[in-house]
């Protein structure tokens, strides 16, 4: 069946902005309404509900925001794009608090704005579509009565679709990508003001005042990677998929070789099977095994001689991939912290990291319709196991 052309209404002041946006999303096939004012705006949403708005917050007779809240009471299902040039945290947060979809800021993308856009389209279909499943199944249950094999497929049915309606929601956390933006600025001012004092007035400082700027600029920087990992879950999260070949020993190949290069005083020697061949997305199993390898590599650190090894296996009747070390490893006990955002099983002094990496790799994984595990022991390494 082929679905309508998703409505848009594009409310913007700025008549050359909304010209070009009307125009670049007609020529990809939406059907497309803009308007400058909020009282028009409303109208629109109230005659002929829209799919997506993507509304400036300032306008001149009135807010984005209060569109917002039109459009949810008319049409719950839509997705509202709120955006500024005026970006700011407080901005973020209240228009997603209020059920905004996403949050961009100007001079914004377009690429972006299609990307955010195809999202929030598809997490309104996934929703339609099972509240239509949803009222289907009870339909069905009530004819089928005893017929239980039936009710049951029809329940497997609806898991499915509450899985995919799961996953939709993640992506909600493209959020984080804007509010991370207006994050970034104040960091590299106080990273870059402690620097100015620690070079430019040396002398007025006494071992106390450069020691605490020494830790204000670790502290900074340290936000900033949070921060860039942070930016690079949420990319993953809403990446589009382009799957092709992918050599994965190449690949593995190519990063034992840089990470060699990187420290080549340390003893590390890699054994990676030859042939691994998959179809996925090349960008982001790279992502995937810079991530394992690089974990490998650090948790082997404090061994004089090391191994890091990359094959496959069969497990369960599948194709199962691994990378296994011989390093610190961790206590099994704690397997379920592992692939948390900000989950850490080792302590910041011993090893660095912010503890997003492996919560991007399971992100990937599952994308490709894989799972990830691991297993590992104190001081005997650790293997991590993911299918595709």
């Amino acid at each position: 069946m082929t679905l309508d052309p998703a409505k848009i209404l594009v409310v913007e002041d700025e008549s050359g902005m909304r010209t070009t946006l009307v125009a670049n999303l007609e020529e990809a096939g939406y059907r497309v309404i803009g308007c400058n004012r909020g009282r028009d705006a409303m109208r629109y949403v109230e005659n002929d509900a829209p799919d997506v708005v993507i509304a400036d917050l300032r306008l001149p007779d009135g807010s984005g925001l209060e569109i917002l809240e039109s459009l949810k009471e008319i049409k719950p299902e839509a997705s509202f794009i709120l955006v500024t040039g005026y970006a700011s945290l407080e901005t973020a947060v209240a228009a997603l608090n209020q059920g905004a979809y996403a949050y961009i800021s100007k001079p914004f993308n377009m690429d972006e704005v299609h990307a955010t856009i195809r999202n929030a389209i598809r997490q309104q279909r996934l929703l339609l579509e099972n509240q239509r499943l949803v009222e289907n199944l009870q339909l069905t249950n009530k004819n089928l009565g005893e017929e239980v094999s039936e009710r049951k497929r029809a329940e497997e049915a609806l898991a499915e679709r509450s899985a995919a309606l799961e996953a939709a929601n993640k992506e909600l956390e493209a959020f984080s990508y804007s509010v991370s933006h207006d994050l970034r600025a104040p960091l590299r001012s106080i990273d870059g003001f402690s620097q100015a004092l620690l070079e430019d007035y040396v002398e007025q400082l006494d071992e106390q005042g450069k020691d605490y700027l020494t830790r204000i600029r670790t502290a900074s920087q340290r936000m900033g990677h949070l921060i860039d990992d942070l930016l690079n879950l949420s990319r993953v999260t809403r990446a589009e998929m382009r799957p092709e070949p992918v050599n994965l020993s190449e690949m593995a190949k190519s990063l034992a070789a840089e990470l060699k290069q990187r420290e080549p005083q340390r003893q590390v020697a890699f054994q990676i099977q030859d042939g691994l061949e998959v179809k996925g997305d090349p960008r982001l199993l790279r992502v995937v095994l810079e991530n394992l390898f690089s974990n490998a590599w650090k948790f082997t650190s404090r061994h004089p001689r090391a191994r890091i090894e990359f094959g496959a296996a069969q497990h369960n009747g599948k194709p199962t991939y691994f990378v296994r070390d011989d390093g610190a490893g961790f206590d099994m006990a704690y397997k379920a912290k592992l692939f948390g955002a900000f989950q850490r099983l080792h302590k910041a002094t011993e090893f660095d990291g912010t503890g997003v990496g492996l919560a991007t790799v399971q992100r990937i994984i599952r994308r490709h319709g894989g799972e990830i595990w691991a297993e590992a022991e104190v001081e005997k390494g650790a293997t991590f196991y993911f299918t595709l």
